[in-house]
């Protein structure tokens, strides 16, 4: 199975990620853009190779990307919603996301990384870029 295979199945049916994504307190009552598909957005930057909030508002308005969400605005959610949005979540339900993987990951021994042929393993961790 490939990594990326492997990687899909580990988020999808052992660490739930859906399921997770769900228990997030979606602020607005009527919301044209679903909190939980901004979450996912987010989740998915790494996957599309998106380091900033800018390469994701490009992303965002790709046919391709749009179809995974059945959007069809001019683009899944801007930049600046997702800014909006991230402002509006609860700490502890971030926080327990975030740390709701690591276990999983250990288990699978996905918690390092190499970055290089040669380099010295990493640690993935959760930091906080406030």
């Amino acid at each position: 199975m490939s990594n990326s295979k492997r990687f899909s199945f580990l988020l999808k049916d052992k660490a739930k990620i859906i399921e997770k994504i769900n228990q997030f307190t979606d602020k607005g009552e009527n919301p044209e853009i679903k909190l939980k598909d901004i979450i996912t957005s987010i989740v998915l930057m790494p996957f599309y190779g998106v380091t900033s909030l800018l390469g994701f508002d490009r992303l965002s308005r790709k046919e391709q990307f749009k179809k995974l969400f059945g959007s069809k605005r001019k683009m899944v959610a801007s930049d600046s919603t997702i800014r909006r949005a991230l402002m509006w979540l609860k700490e502890e339900e971030a926080e327990t996301f975030q740390s709701s993987f690591l276990k999983l990951f250990e288990e699978e021994n996905l918690s390092s990384v190499q970055l290089t042929e040669k380099g010295k393993y990493m640690r993935i961790g959760i930091l906080d870029g406030s």
